[in-house]
């Protein structure tokens, strides 16, 4: 394996680390036109590494925000007010935390989908990683076949 290619593999993990539908898998297709196999291991593992780290630094970052909570009640509330919060509160009222795990690798990042499902839900952590893991690989299959079909219909 050439120093080229271990860049490439590199720089498609490190792209799916936060943005794995935006970045990580059409640079993959599209891009560096990897095959099915290695665009999906790449790109998955990317994608959950980083719910992993996310999810379990997260507590820390919650005691840190119920620290500061109590001295910045005002501004939490103003965060509230921003449709973005109103959203998300909305995803998770309605689909609960599937909604949330089958939104996070396509249009929320990894870092904000581990911290949301550590916050509202306390499953185990190994129910809560194999869920991700599934579903991230779900996903990789489908944006993959679409994505190679668009590189297809464009050649």
């Amino acid at each position: 394996m050439t120093q080229l290619e271990i860049l490439k593999y590199l720089s498609i993990f490190l792209a799916s680390t936060l943005f794995f539908f935006k970045i990580g898998m059409p640079m993959a297709v599209l891009v560096f036109k990897f095959h099915f196999i290695k665009c999906v291991v790449t790109t998955c593992l990317g994608s959950i590494s980083t719910f992993i780290v996310s999810y379990l630094m997260s507590d820390k970052i919650l005691v840190w925000v119920k620290k500061r909570r109590l001295n910045n009640q005002k501004k939490i509330k103003r965060f509230l007010k921003f449709k973005s919060a109103r959203k998300i509160l909305n995803v998770k009222s309605k689909f609960g935390m599937w909604g949330i795990l089958i939104l996070t690798p396509i249009l929320l990042s990894n870092p904000l989908g581990a911290f949301l499902v550590r916050k509202f839900y306390k499953k185990p952590v190994a129910f809560v990683f194999s869920a991700l893991a599934i579903i991230t690989v779900i996903w990789a299959h489908i944006i993959y076949f679409i994505l190679y079909a668009i590189s297809l219909a464009v050649n």
